[in-house]
């Protein structure tokens, strides 16, 4: 293989110097900059949202703390700039709660139950956020998981009769597990659970 000698001139084989390297870079700058100023391209809560659910769909502790971050990063972006397209929304929590719930820990359940607290009090909670917590319990094998996944139900009801924003699902998990008739619903078939 041929190499630059000491002062960066080619060899033999026709390797570029040090100073065309340069120029080179040079021009690529001045292009990147001129590009720059005629496409304005900003990320938004769909860019953050769909990175956060890129890492929503491993199950390592990591891949759960980048999407926090993630999230916490664009709520400070929001409350910084005030640019309603970088307020974090519904899908952007609920990609980091299922984030959570996949790390298939007791820890991770809790970082969820955080993340479900948040957005009952910013009222931007749906079923979905109520059932990933529920999942991230069913998951995580504590000896607690069936009470709190309960408690979470509890929640989830409590605020459909008082607030009217969410239809209220049973998740398959609790379902088949609580002693019910394994249709999912929580009840022996004739409204009664």
């Amino acid at each position: 293989e041929g190499h630059a000698d000491a002062e960066g001139h080619a060899d033999a084989e026709g390797h570029a110097d040090a100073e065309s390297e340069s120029e080179s870079d040079e021009h690529c700058k001045s292009s990147t900059s001129q590009l720059d100023s005629i496409i304005t391209v900003k990320p938004n809560v769909r860019t953050y949202s769909t990175v956060i659910d890129a890492y929503s769909r491993t199950s390592t502790l990591e891949a759960a703390e980048a999407a926090q971050a993630l999230l916490e990063r664009l709520r400070i972006l929001h409350e910084s700039t005030g640019d309603d397209e970088l307020k974090p929304n519904v899908i952007s929590y609920n990609s980091v709660i299922t984030a959570w719930a996949k790390t298939a820990s007791v820890l991770g359940a809790k970082m969820a139950v955080a993340m479900l607290d948040v957005m009952e009090e910013e009222d931007m909670v749906d079923v979905i956020s109520y059932n990933a917590v529920i999942h991230a319990w069913a998951r995580c094998g504590s000896k607690e998981s069936g009470e709190r996944a309960e408690d979470i139900l509890k929640r989830m009801k409590h605020r459909a009769k008082t607030c009217g924003d969410v239809e209220v699902e049973v998740p398959l998990e609790l379902g088949s597990n609580n002693g019910g008739n394994g249709n999912g619903n929580g009840n022996d078939g004739n409204g009664n659970g």
